[in-house]
């Protein structure tokens, strides 16, 4: 199990590397076009660019693991089956600060299996920052174990 995992993570990180290198040379262009989804949030041409190229990458690495991603037609994410692998992305986290030229947003890639989440990344080119995890193992930044406080309280 532990070296499906790496192995997906393995290929996550260069795959979500490649689709944030496309939303940096895209960043603070004049005219960002964007639309508005059914629930009223923004989507863009990058958006899709990003998508696509995720699974793109993803798809030759694992070929019979489906995506659950949001340009997707719903019948396409009914069909997963939850209780098998499935990867869940983000091509564009933080659309409205894309378009609004905030330099705060990232790619998103996770492996999952029924409800749990069992490996991801999130790459943030601005920031430099590179987020990866394993279930039942460390969370590191840029490589460097991180974990939450032991602290209980906040003073």
């Amino acid at each position: 199990m532990h070296d499906v995992l790496s192995h997906s993570l393995a290929a996550c990180l260069p795959a979500g590397r490649q689709a944030a290198k496309l939303l940096k040379e895209n960043f603070g262009k004049s005219l960002i076009s964007f639309s508005l989804k059914h629930d009223n949030s923004l989507v863009t041409r990058v958006d899709s660019e990003s998508q696509e190229l995720l699974m793109s990458y993803l798809k030759k690495q694992f070929p019979s693991v489906p995506f659950v991603a949001e340009k997707q037609d719903s019948r396409v994410k009914a069909s997963v089956n939850k209780d098998g692998y499935y990867f869940v992305i983000d091509p564009l986290g933080g659309t409205a600060a894309f378009v609004s030229s905030i330099p705060f947003f990232y790619v998103s890639v996770a492996l999952c299996r029924g409800p749990g989440t069992l490996a991801g990344v999130l790459v943030d080119r601005n920031h430099g920052e590179e987020f990866t995890a394993v279930a039942g193992r460390s969370a590191f930044l840029n490589g460097s174990r991180i974990a939450v406080t032991k602290r209980s309280k906040m003073e």
